[in-house]
């Protein structure tokens, strides 16, 4: 019958297809739909689920949701719009009868609750996002289901069917409520000619899951030419600056009614004054600038150590432009660059040495600038936490350890020869789980820890972004379990024990993950206290060595527990010198492996980091010096005369 209906109503192309159903799949009282075998399971526990036609529809909701966009709830707001949509469904099919319309489950609740009107759940909620969240799919779902009641209840029945059903082919797997709720504005659009806009907008917005809103249009172009331009724009009482693309040098932007002030930036041209707009309700205000190019001066420049003064080969990086890096010239470390006028930061990149950061460099005439670069620390921490601040969590226990710090938000994706050069890398994720360890980062992690790298890694989200991919198992030796922990509380096989909420961490752990070792070569470290479930895992494959957290570091409640798991992780991912100098075996394995194309890169790696071992190796102890000696007499090592003629030299 709900299958005859939703074909009736338009939709030939939502679970059109047969369902498979197990009227009595377990004792418990529990029903599903599983999206890997298609097929609605029933629960016998308390009263049969599948007596109760509100729980049939609930689920099979799910299956629908699940034809219309395969792998729906990859987000957990979507998986709380799965569950809100099934209790809407059912509502909806059956809701020519007057019995407790509101009320889902009526018959199967009587095996559970008191109440006069017993029910699995209801469709009239008042709550409110996001402060009535409780990051409970079912709980977080009465917000969806409310909303789209209060739609049925106004547009009636058919239209609102038919608006909601053909929302969902506009949202992705991943979708938000925010997503979902501009899908039902577009779907009305679509269907009725955005004939219900200002109902269905006051619902969403009511809610909390979008907000009152008009649009600006932003059109940039050159003086003169007319030409389009790419800019950025920062609006008053937005989090974040824009980006206007420069192939229209048109963007559009949907704000709360108000006034705004406006500042356009564009490199290569002359900043102008603030703008002050209106935007009105459901309006669209256009703003049209013309832009004057700015002049243009040469930056020349040298690269060079610090301790040796010999000339370094280098990238140049102009942060915070659209400029691709510059390399200095040969064995010159030398370098010019061409910039507008304006104030600039340079970065300069070697291998094995610290990055050298000219900030605040104004450029009115040419002009010539030098880097002088010190030697590079034993340890990088990755920042890589979408523009947070948990860094200073990281950076407090890490005091008594030289380190340097790249921030991916700020700098960019950091380059895989600059990694290389480091002995240890900690690399934080926060709380981010959409952009968590891009394809580049998995090949870059991957090609450091083959190379004898020692890596720790943490955030909650990891594991959750990463299941399914080789990654995870392969490199990381993890599987995913579960995505939220049934604790906050971590132990170590030793003994201590911290929580990962309250106290002066960053009170971010909302999912941490569960995992489990996964291959050879991976172990457990730490437990979620009074469950099953591992919080952390020590993994030793070839060469490298990875500790790696299924929650955020940050998160731990104490300044001193924070410092003596760091002090502990960092004890066991540190190398010897014997055992940095070996990965120039492992850096040779590589290059012979690789491409014909990556051969003169490996060539230069592998000559850089000789240099960078062999600087180390005129202070080091007469031990370190005998075990490395023992290296450098099999095999392949045998090449490496620089570093022999340290050994010889003393």
């Amino acid at each position: 019958r709900a299958q005859r209906y939703i074909q009736s109503i338009g939709f030939n192309n939502a679970n059109n297809r047969t369902q498979l159903v197990d009227a009595h799949g377990t004792t418990q009282d529990n029903s599903w739909y599983s999206p890997a075998t298609k097929q609605l399971t029933f629960g016998d526990g308390g009263v049969d689920d599948a007596e109760d036609s509100d729980i049939i529809m609930h689920e099979y909701g799910h299956s629908t949701h699940d034809n219309q966009v395969p792998g729906w709830g990859s987000h957990k707001e979507g998986r709380a719009m799965g569950e809100g949509f099934g209790d809407y469904l059912a509502a909806s099919l059956r809701a020519d009868k007057s019995f407790q319309r509101e009320c889902v489950g009526s018959w199967d609740g009587v095996s559970y609750s008191n109440a006069p009107e017993p029910c699995l759940r209801r469709l009239d909620s008042t709550k409110h996002w996001p402060e009535d969240r409780e990051n409970q799919e079912h709980a977080d779902g009465e917000l969806w289901s409310a909303s789209l009641w209060q739609i049925w209840n106004v547009v009636g029945k058919e239209k609102a069917d038919k608006i909601i059903l053909e929302s969902h082919f506009y949202v992705a797997p991943n979708g938000t409520f925010a997503d979902a709720s501009n899908a039902i504005i577009q779907a009305d659009q679509n269907l009725y000619g955005g004939a219900n806009k200002s109902v269905l907008k006051s619902i969403l917005v009511a809610r909390g899951f979008i907000e009152s809103s008009g649009t600006l249009k932003v059109v940039l172009k050159e003086a003169g030419s007319g030409n389009p331009v790419r800019g950025r724009i920062e609006i008053s009482g937005q989090d974040e600056a824009a980006e206007i693309g420069g192939d229209t040098g048109v963007a559009e932007f949907s704000l709360i009614p108000g006034t705004y002030t406006i500042k356009i930036t564009s490199f290569g041209y002359i900043t102008g004054a603030e703008q002050t707009v209106t935007v009105e309700e459901d309006q669209t205000t256009t703003l049209e600038l013309e832009l004057e190019a700015a002049p243009r001066f040469t930056v020349t420049g040298s690269v060079k150590s610090a301790g040796t003064g010999e000339a370094l080969s280098a990238r140049i990086l102009i942060v915070g432009t659209p400029l691709d890096p510059v390399q200095t010239a040969g064995d010159a470390g030398t370098f010019s660059i061409e910039l507008p006028q304006g104030t600039y930061t340079l970065k300069a990149l070697a291998f094995g040495y610290r990055t050298g950061t000219l900030a605040d460099v104004v450029v009115a005439e040419d002009m010539e600038v030098e880097f002088s670069l010190q030697d590079l620390p034993p340890v990088l921490l990755v920042d890589d936490d979408e523009g947070k601040t948990h860094e200073t969590f990281f950076q407090a226990a890490l005091a008594e350890t030289d380190h340097d710090v790249w921030n991916m938000k700020t700098s960019g994706a950091i380059n895989g020869d600059n990694l290389l050069g480091y002995a240890t890398v900690v690399w934080f994720t926060g709380s981010d789980y959409q952009s968590t360890l891009t394809a580049t980062d998995q090949t870059l992690l991957k090609q450091y820890l083959e190379s004898g790298g020692r890596l720790f890694i943490t955030g909650q989200e990891l594991a959750y972004a990463l299941k399914g991919k080789p990654f995870l198992s392969e490199v990381l030796g993890a599987e995913f379990v579960a995505d939220s922990a049934g604790s906050k509380v971590v132990q170590e096989a030793e003994g201590l024990e911290f929580s990962i909420e309250g106290g002066d961490g960053a009170n971010n752990q909302q999912y941490p993950d569960v995992v489990k070792p996964a291959g050879d070569g991976s172990e457990a470290f730490l437990q979620y206290k009074d469950t099953e479930g591992h919080a952390a895992l020590k993994v030793e494959r070839g060469a490298g060595r990875i500790v790696y957290f299924a929650f955020g570091f940050e998160g731990i409640s104490t300044a001193e527990h924070r410092t003596q798991m760091m002090k502990s992780v960092m004890d066991y991912l540190k190398p010897s010198l014997a055992e940095r100098v070996a990965r120039l075996v492992t850096f040779d394995e590589v290059r012979r492996e690789a491409p014909a194309s990556e051969s003169g890169r490996w060539m230069s790696v592998i000559e850089r980091y000789e240099g960078l071992m062999a600087r180390e190796l005129e202070h080091a102890s007469e031990a370190e010096r005998g075990s490395i000696r023992g290296l450098l007499s099999i095999g392949e090592a045998s090449k490496f005369r620089d570093l022999k003629a340290v050994l010889q030299s003393r």
